[in-house]
């Protein structure tokens, strides 16, 4: 019995999300697929998350690490601050770009665009994974399918 080896299986989502991917079930047709459905918005939310989450961490490690990391690679409070007020205007406000999410995720969200402390790294967790697991279960495989790929 043969093994498949990952040139034989199709991407699973985060891999085509995170770019990992070859045609024609890279990130910029699933993205192009996205924009038919009115959904393009849900999976800039959760890559705009995943880059917010990333900043918090490099954050939290450059603290113990002050001295070792150069200055211009350095992230600050303020820019933390700044991503997540950005992050937080564009998608969850009511506007052109708006994600909407049902009401268990909703009260998730903090009501103000500026958490203090170690909410920082984890405000869009609940929307985000939210996204994710509508896009795994749903649209993923709808886009495999209409590719004809299942």
């Amino acid at each position: 019995m043969a093994v498949a080896t990952a040139k034989q299986r199709l991407p699973t989502l985060l891999e085509v999300l995170q770019g990992k991917s070859g045609a024609p079930l890279h990130y910029e047709s699933f993205y192009e697929y996205l924009q038919l459905s009115w959904n393009e918005d849900a999976v800039e939310f959760w890559a705009e998350a995943q880059r917010h989450e990333k900043l918090c961490v490099q954050y939290i490690t450059q603290q113990g690490q002050m001295r070792a990391t150069p200055r211009f690679l350095q992230v600050n409070h303020l820019e933390l601050i700044n991503n997540a007020e950005q992050v937080y205007r564009r998608y969850l406000l009511s506007g052109d770009h708006e994600v909407l999410f049902p009401h268990d995720v909703r009260i998730q969200i903090p009501t103000q665009p500026v958490p203090s402390g170690t909410e920082l790294l984890h405000m869009f967790e609940a929307p985000k994974n939210y996204i994710f697991t509508r896009l795994e279960a749903d649209i993923y495989p709808a886009f495999l399918q209409d590719h004809a790929f299942l």
